[in-house]
């Protein structure tokens, strides 16, 4: 069975590494928190078709744009395949 490591030794070894306060740790936590939620978004709102793939890419880059269209496109077809009753 592996250790879970709790908040309270993550932020105390944060703060070890990079010489930072525990305040300073959690604007950061914060802010790579509200950017990821906000991609979150951005890739609900693209796969709605809300949101431009230009932008998409330019938000998360190529490569996960493509990921994000190849599993749309599994997925699609699975259910094309399941309405057809295979």
């Amino acid at each position: 069975m592996s250790k879970q490591i709790s908040l309270t030794e993550e932020i105390d070894y944060l703060k070890k590494v990079t010489g930072q306060d525990e305040s300073a740790i959690f604007a950061r936590a914060i802010k790579k928190g509200v950017e990821e939620l906000y991609k979150e978004e951005m890739v609900s709102l693209y796969l709605k078709g809300k949101f431009t793939r230009k932008k998409l890419i330019a938000l998360i880059g190529t490569e996960a744009v493509e990921e994000i269209d190849y599993q749309k496109k599994a997925i699609e077809a699975d259910k094309k395949w399941g309405m057809e009753g295979a």
